[in-house]
């Protein structure tokens, strides 16, 4: 029993990281892009259970920044 919670518990903790990992990954890429999402948290993360790929949505409150200080161009949706 011990060995199979131990198996258990390093594919949760396989998959928590693989998970951070990809999220890392995306926001270099948005601020690269010169784009700052500014919402992230685990309900603006999709899985994709198939292939265990984790995507960002809900741009909504994310910015445009241009070169250093206060972003320039905020990107909203609009209110409901």
């Amino acid at each position: 029993m011990g060995n199979f919670l131990v198996k258990i518990a390093s594919k949760i903790t396989g998959g928590i990281l693989r998970y951070m990992m990809q999220a890392c990954l995306a926001v270099n890429y948005l601020h690269g892009q010169g784009i700052l999402h500014l919402d992230i948290k685990p309900l603006n993360m999709l899985i994709d259970e198939k292939t265990e790929n984790l995507k960002l949505c809900d741009f909504g409150n994310s910015a445009l920044k241009y070169g250093f200080g206060k972003p320039r161009a905020l990107v909203r949706s609009e209110p409901y």
